[in-house]
């Protein structure tokens, strides 16, 4: 039988550029039991769909995406130019993965909590010329503060443009990180992955908190802005690991970011440091994958 279609996990670029092409890593579980497919794929900002016509004559019908605690362990690692291609590296090319689940509070005048995973990579054999060895992303989505004048989403996105909160949380829970092997995300993410409830707990420093933004209008997603911690009351944010599930249902909670909402090209007239260039990849992991 066919396999099913899948999305492949959009990745922004530093600089948030439109079409632009990435190498992809599917893991899925086949005969023999690890088998690694690398893809390239040209897409858009807003991701593709297809299904590598390669998979089945490689890696067998029996493929599979990985999962853990409903999560869909994704990965899509290391960029690379050129036109649309499609190009089996062998199933001999292993992969190991690690994870671990953390919980981050907001505290202050307004407070809420959610539980993420992150999730990392290291490749285990021989890579391609310009390919990382490994890789890391965090699953979930934004944590829901209620405040008077509506709920403020902390995203999955830092305040610091150019900066990645997943750096920022291995660093907050893994102090040592400079001294560990590479890729360093891996090794703290295999670490932390038997960790208790609340064994490993760490402030977040001021400067890497996350994003936090607001909708004008709840049901248009053109009406984000920003908004300043600070003036919501946030006095800290504080990680720590869990054995929890990931916290889901953001779905509820947030405008359709369709294209009849023409948030496609009002995205696109934004400046490139423009707070405002949030898309729902910011708001959840998951959400249309």
């Amino acid at each position: 039988a066919p396999l099913p279609l899948h999305r492949l996990r959009r990745f922004p670029s530093p600089d948030g550029g439109g079409s632009r092409s990435l190498r992809l890593r599917v893991i899925h579980r086949a005969s023999p039991p690890t088998c690694v497919t690398a893809v390239t794929a040209l897409y858009s900002d807003f991701g593709v769909i297809f299904r590598p016509p390669l998979w089945d004559a490689a890696c067998g019908e029996r493929g599979g995406i990985m999962m853990g605690h409903g999560i869909a362990r994704r990965s899509a690692l290391g960029l690379l130019a050129g036109a649309a291609t499609l190009a089996v590296a062998g199933c001999g090319l292993l992969m190991s993965t690690a994870s671990f689940y953390y919980r981050m509070t907001v505290e202050g005048a307004v407070s809420g909590s959610a539980v993420y995973e992150l999730l990392a990579e290291r490749v285990n054999g021989p890579r391609l010329a310009d390919e990382t060895p490994g890789g890391s992303i965090i699953l979930g989505e934004a944590l829901v503060l209620e405040t008077p004048k509506g709920p403020v989403f902390v995203l999955l996105k830092s305040s610091r443009g150019g900066y990645e909160l997943k750096d920022a949380v291995l660093k907050a829970l893994a102090p040592d990180w400079q001294q560990l092997d590479q890729p360093w995300g891996y090794a703290v993410a295999n670490r932390l992955e038997d960790a208790r409830e609340g064994e490993v707990k760490a402030e977040l420093p001021r400067a890497d908190w996350p994003l936090m933004v607001r909708f004008g209008d709840i049901n248009d997603p053109k009406t984000v802005e920003q908004v300043d911690p600070d003036t919501i009351g946030v006095k800290r944010i504080v990680l720590e690991t869990t054995r929890a599930d990931v916290t889901t249902g953001i779905e509820k909670r947030i405008p359709s970011f369709s294209a009849s909402s023409g948030f496609d090209k009002w995205y696109a007239d934004l400046r490139m440091d423009d707070p405002r260039r949030v898309t729902l990849d910011d708001f959840s992991s998951e959400i249309g994958k």
